[in-house]
């Protein structure tokens, strides 16, 4: 069977998607596609992205996102009167691509994989969660090696849609620098520049002018900001703990964000889709709903013990190597999108 793929972000076309495991945005991001690819080339399958090939040479074709009418490959498949069965892999949320989540979009693709929990019916809609390469070092949870208090690791966005988290993160970074500066430092993309409020979702262009033109004049808005980093799980597991609040709240949205806590011995604090609670150990994270205030929380974890840090280090440890954290996994990933495909 020849499968063919489509990222709505072009960078992972041209069958990169397959061949690179690095991201703009994390630490082996695209490793379940790399991942994928291989798997299903194993199985006896063809792969590959469908900008390198005929579109009538494939029998199913998965887009990744809502492609949009807007797309030459899908505008033209959508005219095709022996076109291949298609899929669609639902990454980005709704207040990132509300188009991804319109119901009349969904009528052209045969399944639709997806990781929130409020579409799925057992038939067209497939639980898929955001998968990830998952990875146990014993090295990362050694306590001595926790020489820092707590880190931030995000790019700086904004919106002003309902849901967003963003400005959650600015609200703790905010808290931090006026409270305890010393305990505190933040790291990520674009937290030296400018954000417009009353742009709204047009803030994500400006965002691509200063990736475009990097020798625009940049703001130290925030004394906590410590610039870029190369690796997260390096940085991470330097410190105790780290903030880790999704982009946004929506149900059975649980990213990488958590895991690279997980891989790295650094005890995540979460805020983000309630589902986290009855997925993941509760020794395994600090949930943030648990606390009033950022002054509840950080009284919290100053005054937690030694002893009881190590017990929520050996539990995300133990559950890295459990078969609980399968879900999350590119091995889930790989072969739900086989099984579906590949029998339907």
């Amino acid at each position: 069977m020849k499968i063919g793929f489509y990222c709505f972000y072009q960078f992972y076309n041209n069958n990169r998607m397959f061949l690179d495991c690095s991201s703009p945005i994390g630490d082996d991001l695209m490793y379940p596609y790399v991942f994928l690819g291989d798997y299903l080339t194993s199985k006896g399958h063809q792969v590959s992205t469908i900008d390198t090939d005929s579109l009538e040479s494939y029998d199913a074709i998965v887009f990744l996102d809502y492609p949009t009418k807007f797309n030459e490959y899908f505008r033209k498949l959508l005219s095709m009167a022996d076109r291949p069965a298609l899929y669609l892999l639902i990454s980005e949320p709704k207040m990132l691509r509300p188009d991804n989540w319109q119901k009349v979009n969904h009528e052209y693709f045969k399944k639709i994989f997806t990781w929130n929990i409020d579409y799925l019916d057992n038939s067209k809609y497939i639980y898929l969660p955001v998968p990830n390469k998952i990875e146990r070092d014993l090295a990362y949870f050694e306590i001595p090696k926790k020489t820092k208090f707590c880190t931030l690791i995000a790019s700086n966005k904004f919106s002003n849609q309902q849901g967003e988290m963003y400005s959650e993160r600015v609200n703790i970074i905010r808290w931090f620098e006026k409270n305890h500066p010393n305990q505190f430092d933040l790291y990520g993309v674009d937290w030296d520049r400018l954000y417009f409020p009353l742009l709204g979702r047009l803030n994500f262009i400006i965002a691509a002018i200063y990736r475009t033109f990097p020798f625009l004049p940049k703001f130290m808005k925030y004394k906590s900001y410590k610039g870029r980093i190369s690796s997260k799980r390096k940085i991470l597991s330097q410190y105790r703990y780290a903030i880790c609040f999704e982009n946004v709240s929506e149900p059975g949205y649980i990213t990488e964000k958590i895991f690279d806590c997980f891989m790295a011995g650094s005890i995540p604090i979460y805020w983000g889709a309630s589902e986290v609670v009855s997925s993941f150990p509760r020794n395994t994270f600090i949930d943030m709903h648990g606390f009033d205030s950022y002054e509840d929380l950080y009284q919290y974890l100053d005054l937690m013990s030694d002893q009881e840090y190590q017990g929520y280090l050996d539990a995300i440890y133990k559950f890295l190597g459990s078969s609980e954290i399968y879900p999350w996994s590119a091995e889930n990933f790989v072969s739900t999108i086989e099984r579906s495909i590949a029998n339907a």
